[in-house]
């Protein structure tokens, strides 16, 4: 039967409580829930029953969230807490969280509720789980531990004073001694008169026996202490180095038993369990080399079993090379006075493989002191002998790398004698051999002894130099360069030994990166000029720009004779040729400098390319051409370059405007997927003249147009679609074209986006977007003062005062000053409501000079300065903000562009 999930749920608004239990209801089954609405409801449910899971409202009357989550923590800390309000607040949701709230889920988002509490029953139930495991590995360690202190066996190990470092079990016991007491004790002091009976019948003191270990040799027998007798087995303790260190010993309390004929038995019994668990192999072999007896670990070593063994000599598996040294220690181990030797050969195992193996060796004997056998721990040293074999071969390689190096190498000492050096050190010198440069002092190696001095003080302060150039002096005089990496050797007491490293001749390096350099800074200089020239002619053109598209734009609002208007038009078409020209030039060299910053915002695309083709409608519309946007989106919301995104949507538009001579041109705007990426993609569809698959290949290119030459019929400068191009592929998107002579063209750009850079608000709000953007009506121009306001229009350029003092006398008072001299004087003698400053006023001081001298003026300091000029290239807008200005206009402008800016900064 489904176990029945127990809800506890604290909500005091009906409403709310009714949804959310319909959508529990909805998403699961097999449950319960209890809903209170108030605090003592909430406290005496949970001292009553046990609930797997809570969930809580944040914002209760005269009661909160956390106040009920310290409660059901005190009351119930094992059950999951889950808050369900509409009203928690980031802030208090993170902090409840930390303070051990399982989750939290808003109101308004009931689909994540369902998986919230699913989560947290499986967390729950994990840790339910976890908390039992924990209770059991408990249980079973205390039951090992109750086990192992009653085994009647004692454990104990002697460091080689003869002090216990371990003792563990209840062997002593029956003796009257805990095992506990003995450690840290000397055992010799406490048992002066023990003896120790070895299985040949013989008798030795207890200090005897531990010396014979202490040596290398394995004892067992009976101890006969406080009239109790122990059966224990001495084996000395070996440390990483192979030394015996102290001794490992087993004892057993057989003083029952020790009139039993058991007793051997079970004594043979122990001491054949040690032989077999031990780690390390251990053989039994006669004195003519036959295997009597071989432990687990030395039949897994050899790979062969024991029985196999017990028909083996040791020859059979001792390397043949080094059976020979074999015969000769097994006769050391037998007729040594010690009894022990150690010594390391090589077995072959089973399947053919060497093994190197190190050997400790000793002689059973009789008390006669004949002896009976040989035990024989053997160790396998394999990997170790495999590493020294690799560390001589590493040697050996070493030394042919260091004589072979095509870079210097080299050996010190810190005085200046050269130790070692290859042949590629002498030659770098000039030198033709070690030998030869052996005799001379490393100093004379450099240009000056100062040199070397300095190189000195630097490496003891670093320890080692990497990549650290200096000059070098070769045997005939001549200074060449050198790159040195070295490091010092210390003895162990921290004194310097040798500098050793490495040096390579970078003197034609060297040479090359001053070519370079210079290369670099002739680059900069011809870059810096460009900008200049850039600089100066966008200034020089946009400042005529001024007159000539203003007065153009006058006339045609004076003129009444058509013919006149028509030539005025004729004046100002023109002059934004040439103006638009101007920007496609500058933005190309922006774009190959690499000078094009990505200044991303938030913004919606639909709605601003309907602004962006309002005034590209009223050209289409004397063609007769409609231009239309077609989308099923209402709102768009892209985080991109917005003045780039104008750029790519001018220039396409405006391309099919003008090679269209009749029919539509219809921008539609979606989006789609791509290998799990979403695209914006923009179309733009022209029914115009289309564009030949020869043409094709080269739209894209610099100054090219699908009709080039004399006899091409329209004009432009060949760079729309290559700055275009440029900018989609700055924004990581891509561009197509599909196109057929006499039906039109499609342009398809695809942008990229993420949620790094891009965020898309598809709402349509339940309307799709309508084709027809002539419902969006430009924002009238309107004066937002009853008082004419006093503006001072400083300007040094002639054409440009009249213009724009026609411009502002029809809404406003103004004063000219003509520099910035005269500017301050009459900032100083009157009143001004906002100020128009030129930023090149010619000689003397320039507009962001005069600017700040005015600021100076208390009366000033908050008085909008608007920047009005002609430096148009990208960052000078920000630069004259920066510098203390309130707003800017670049030149040329409109009469409403004007407007525009007075009004909001005056507003």
């Amino acid at each position: 039967m489904k176990k029945i999930v127990k809800i506890l749920h604290l909500e005091d608004d009906e409403k709310d409580a009714m949804l959310i239990h319909e959508t529990i209801t909805t998403e699961l089954d097999s449950f319960q829930i209890k809903r209170v609405d108030n605090k003592n409801d909430f406290t005496e449910l949970l001292k009553k029953e046990k609930f797997d899971l809570i969930i809580s409202d944040f914002a209760l009357p005269n009661f909160n969230g956390t106040d009920a989550f310290n409660i059901a923590k005190k009351l119930a800390p094992d059950t999951p807490y889950i808050y369900v309000s509409g009203h928690i607040g980031e802030d208090n949701a993170i902090e409840a969280l930390k303070n051990g709230a399982t989750d939290y889920v808003l109101k308004d988002k009931p689909a994540k509720l369902v998986p919230a509490i699913q989560r947290a029953l499986k967390e729950s139930e994990e840790k339910e789980k976890n908390r039992r495991i924990e209770l059991a590995l408990r249980e079973s360690e205390e039951k090992f531990r109750t086990i192992v202190g009653n085994f009647p066996i004692v454990l104990f190990m002697l460091d080689s004073n003869g002090i216990v470092i371990f003792s563990q079990g209840k062997g002593f016991e029956a003796s009257g001694i805990k095992s506990q007491d003995l450690i840290g004790k000397n055992i010799l002091e406490l048992y002066k008169d023990v003896t120790f009976e070895l299985l040949d019948g013989s008798i030795i003191l207890g200090k005897e026996a531990l010396s014979r270990a202490l040596i290398g040799e394995v004892l067992h027998g009976i101890i006969h202490f406080n009239n109790r007798y122990n059966d224990a087995l001495l084996l000395p303790h070996y440390d990483e180095y192979k030394k015996i260190d102290g001794i490992i010993g087993i004892s057993h309390d057989i003083s029952e038993l020790i009139s039993t004929r058991n007793l051997l038995k079970e004594s043979e019994e122990l001491y054949r369990n040690i032989f077999e668990s031990a780690p390390i192999g251990i053989v039994r072999i006669t004195l003519s080399g036959k295997v009597v007896s071989a432990n687990l670990a030395f039949q897994k070593m050899l790979g062969y079993s024991e029985n196999e063994l017990l028909n083996l000599n040791f020859n059979d598996f001792t390397f043949e090379e080094d059976r020979k040294l074999s015969i000769e220690k097994i006769t050391q181990t037998i007729n040594s006075n010690t009894n022990i030797i150690n010594f390391e050969k090589r077995y072959v195992h089973k399947n053919g493989n060497i093994i190197w193996v190190n050997l400790t060796s000793t002689s059973i004997i009789n008390n006669k002191g004949d002896a009976l056998y040989l035990i024989t721990m053997v160790e396998n040293i394999t990997d170790k002998k495999l590493a020294e074999l690799a560390l001589i071969e590493s040697e050996k390689k070493y030394r042919m790398l260091f004589e072979k190096n095509l870079a210097g190498v080299f050996i010190t000492t810190i005085e200046g004698n050269l130790i070692s050096c290859n042949q590629a050190f002498a030659h770098i010198y000039g030198y033709d051999s070690p030998e030869e440069i052996f005799q001379i002092d490393v100093n004379n190696l450099y240009p000056g002894n100062q040199e070397r001095e300095v190189f000195i003080e630097i490496l003891i302060k670093e320890k080692e130099l990497k990549n650290y150039e200096s000059r070098g002096r070769k045997k005939d005089g001549n200074e060449i360069w050198i790159l040195e990496n070295v490091e010092l050797e210390y003895t162990e007491d921290g004194k310097i030994t040798y500098i050793f490293g490495t040096i390579l001749d970078i003197t034609e390096r060297k040479k090359a990166e001053q070519e370079i350099l210079q290369a670099k800074e002739k680059a900069e200089e011809m870059n810096r000029l460009k900008s200049n020239f850039l600089a100066n002619m966008s200034h020089e053109l946009r400042t005529p720009l001024i007159g000539i598209l203003g007065f153009s734009q006058i006339l045609i609002e004076q003129l009444t004779d058509i013919e006149h208007k028509e030539m005025a038009e004729t004046i100002i078409n023109s002059g934004k040729r040439l103006h638009e020209t101007l920007n496609l030039i500058l933005d190309l060299s922006r774009i190959e400098a690499d000078k094009l910053e990505i200044v991303s915002e938030s913004f919606d695309c639909i709605g601003y390319i309907k602004e962006i083709i309002k005034p590209l409608k009223n050209i289409s519309e004397r063609k007769g051409i409609s231009v239309n946007l077609d989308s099923p989106f209402t709102v768009y919301h892209l985080i991109l370059d917005k003045k780039i995104f104008t750029e790519i949507i001018e220039n396409l538009v405006n391309n099919a405007i003008k090679f269209t001579m009749k029919g539509n041109v219809l921008i539609k705007v979606n989006e789609e997927c791509l290998k799990n990426k979403k695209w914006l993609v923009i179309n733009v569809i022209d029914t115009g003249l289309g564009i030949s698959q020869e043409s094709l290949k080269y739209i894209f290119d610099e100054f090219r147009q699908a009709s080039e030459g004399y006899s091409r019929r329209f004009e432009g400068s060949g760079l729309g679609l290559t700055i275009t191009k440029k900018f989609i592929d700055k924004l990581g998107g891509n561009i197509m074209v599909e196109s057929e002579v006499g039906k039109g063209s499609i342009f398809t750009v695809k942008l990229p986006f993420d949620n790094n850079n891009i965020a898309l608000n598809s709402t349509i709000y339940g309307v799709k977007a309508s084709s027809d953007t002539r419902s969006h009506i430009s924002p009238q121009i309107h004066d937002t003062v009853n008082v004419k306001k006093m503006i001072l229009l400083v300007e040094d350029d002639e054409t440009s005062q009249l213009l724009t003092g026609m411009y502002l006398r029809v809404k406003y008072e103004f004063d000219v000053a003509s520099n910035g001299t005269d500017a301050i004087i009459k900032a100083g003698e009157k009143d001004f409501d906002l100020i128009l400053m030129d930023i090149n006023l010619g000689a003397g001081m320039n507009g962001t000079e005069t600017t700040a001298e005015i600021r100076k003026i208390t009366r000033y300091k908050e008085i909008p300065i608007i920047a009005v000029t002609a430096y148009a290239m990208k960052g000078d807008k920000e630069k004259f903000l920066a510098s203390g200005f309130t707003n800017y206009l670049s030149k040329p402008f409109t009469k409403i562009q004007l407007y525009e800016i007075l009004n909001q900064t005056l507003l």
